[in-house]
């Protein structure tokens, strides 16, 4: 730690996807990076929005698929899914609330 002010050639505010990419990719040309951030570095997508989202839109089109394969002329038997929730649903709702309450 130094005893005066550092010295930055860029000051990234945010450390989602772009500001974590640009402040990696200006620090490895040699210049001097500081990248501020409050929350996840890499941001929401990946944890709590963007990525779990697509998991779960996808598990609820391939559970409307097989419940209308009938309707397409195939005949599927014995397609459950679970209880009817998705399986995976419950954590991510709970991860997204966590991380709702902290922001």
């Amino acid at each position: 730690m130094t005893d005066g002010p550092e010295e930055f050639d860029l000051l990234v505010v945010g450390g989602g996807k772009a500001g974590k990419t640009l402040s990696m990719d200006v620090a490895r040309s040699g210049r001097r990076v500081a990248t501020v951030e409050r929350g996840m570095i890499g941001g929401s997508c990946i944890k709590v929005a963007c990525i779990p989202t697509k998991a779960l839109v996808t598990s609820a089109r391939a559970a409307r698929q097989l419940r209308d394969a009938n309707s397409l002329g195939l005949s599927v038997q014995g397609a459950r899914c679970g209880d009817g929730r998705l399986p995976h649903a419950p954590a991510i709702s709970s991860r997204t609330r966590r991380w709702k309450a902290r922001a």
